[in-house]
C-alpha cells in the first residue's frame, strides 16, 4: 500500500492520482479511445460524433470513478468525512474530469475536419469538443453514482422474463444524459444550451437527490415538528430520569 499525502479534499484528489498511475492500463484504454472521433469524422458522421464519442468516453471514465463508487453507496464512510457529501463527491469526480478536459483537447483536429468529413469553424468545434468531454464526464458520473436496482421488491414478468422494476431504468442510466446533453448539438442548437442542461445535471448529481433520503428526513422533520407542538401545547410527555443505583 502506498501512503497518502494532502489533507481535506486535496487528499482525497491525490489518492485518485496515485489510482491512475497505479493501474496504467486504464489509462492506456483512455488514450486509445481517442481514435473514436477522427474514425467517426472521416465516415462523414459529424452530427453523430458528438454522442458516439460521448458514450465511448463514459466507458473509458467509469474505471477511474471507484473512489465516487464507495462514497455514494456508502453512507456510513461519507458520513466520516467532516465534509458536506456535495464537496467529497465534487474531489472525486476532479481526476476524472482532468482526464476529460485532456481527451476533449486531444480529439479537438477531428471536431475540425482534419481527420476528413465536413470542416467546421474552430470555435464551433471547440465548443463541440467540450460539450462531448462533458457529456461523457457527466455519463460517468451518473453511471457510477446511480443507486443499483432493488431485487428485495415484487419483479415484473417482461418478455425476457422476470426482472426488477429498476434494473431496466438501470441499464439506460449515463445514455440518458449524453442523450439530453448532445441532442441540441446534434439538432444545430446553440451550445450553451448543452453546457446549460449539464451544470443543471451536475447539480443534480452533485447533491445526490434520493428518495429514501428525502423521505427518512421528511418523517424527521415530521417528528420534531410534533413534538414542538406538544411541548407548547403542555401536553409532552415528561423525560424520564436516569435512575443510577449506588453500592453502599
Amino acid at each position: 500500500p502506498t501512503r497518502g499525502s494532502g489533507s481535506g479534499m486535496t487528499a482525497l484528489i491525490l489518492r485518485d492520482v496515485q489510482r491512475v498511475f497505479r493501474e496504467p492500463g486504464r489509462l492506456i484504454t483512455l488514450i486509445a479511445t481517442i481514435v473514436v472521433p477522427y474514425a467517426v469524422q472521416a465516415l462523414g458522421l459529424t452530427s453523430l460524433n458528438p454522442p458516439i464519442s460521448a458514450l465511448v468516453l463514459m466507458a473509458a471514465l467509469i474505471p477511474f470513478m471507484n473512489s465516487l463508487r464507495v462514497l455514494t453507496r456508502t453512507k456510513g464512510l461519507q458520513r466520516c468525512f467532516p465534509f458536506d457529501p456535495g464537496q467529497v463527491k465534487q474531489a472525486a469526480m476532479v481526476v476524472p474530469g482532468i482526464l476529460a478536459l485532456v481527451w476533449s483537447l486531444a480529439a479537438l483536429p477531428a471536431f475540425l475536419g482534419v481527420a476528413g468529413g465536413v470542416e467546421v469553424e474552430p470555435l464551433r468545434a471547440l465548443l463541440t469538443t467540450l460539450v462531448t468531454g462533458v457529456a461523457g464526464l457527466i455519463a460517468a458520473v451518473r453511471w457510477v453514482s446511480a443507486k443499483p436496482a432493488d431485487y428485495s421488491g415484487p419483479i415484473v414478468s417482461t418478455g425476457v422474463g422476470a426482472m426488477p422494476p429498476g434494473l431496466l431504468f438501470s441499464l439506460l442510466r449515463g445514455i440518458d444524459m449524453v442523450a439530453l446533453i448532445t441532442l441540441p448539438v446534434v439538432f444545430g442548437w446553440p451550445t450553451w444550451i448543452s453546457f446549460l442542461i449539464a451544470l443543471v445535471a451536475f447539480m443534480v448529481l452533485r447533491t445526490g437527490i434520493d428518495r429514501d433520503q428525502l423521505m427518512e428526513q421528511q418523517a424527521e422533520q415530521k417528528q420534531l415538528l410534533e413534538e414542538e407542538r406538544a411541548l407548547r401545547a403542555g401536553n409532552a410527555a415528561p423525560k424520564e430520569k436516569i435512575k443510577v443505583q449506588r453500592k453502599r
